[in-house]
């Protein structure tokens, strides 16, 4: 393959290089890159790139979801604004909530727990 065609793939995205043949890594190697001089920032910056990743996909699926319903007749996609959870549903909607808080805030609470374990050993 040419070095112009390589490029035309990076730049026009995965899509453009999976048509072209190119495998791109899907798990990043190394360190991670520092952005910002103070590493809050960048743990801040991470937690909000997977909040963002998260919510791009969520949107897409849903987006596609309302078509199939509209496209093959299911109802009216409206009605999913008035929508009533049993009590049931909102228990499993809540605790699929606390399993995405904790995904994102990750990296936060692993902090949190070194430093407790740190202080505690300290302390004796």
């Amino acid at each position: 393959m040419s070095e112009q065609s390589n490029t035309a793939a990076a730049q026009g995205g995965p899509e453009q290089a999976a048509q072209e043949g190119i495998r791109l890594a899907r798990i990043a190697k190394g360190k991670r890159p520092d952005y910002f001089a103070d590493p809050a920032t960048d743990k801040l910056l991470s937690m909000v790139m997977v909040l963002a990743q998260e919510l791009a996909v969520t949107r897409d699926r849903l987006t596609t979801i309302e078509r199939l319903i509209e496209e093959n007749g299911l109802f009216e996609v409206s009605k999913i604004d008035n929508y009533k959870l049993s009590d049931e549903q909102v228990e499993q909607r809540s605790e699929r909530h606390t399993a995405f808080i904790s995904k994102f805030l990750h990296t936060v609470l692993s902090e949190l727990e070194a430093l407790n374990q740190d202080t505690k050993s300290n302390g004796k």
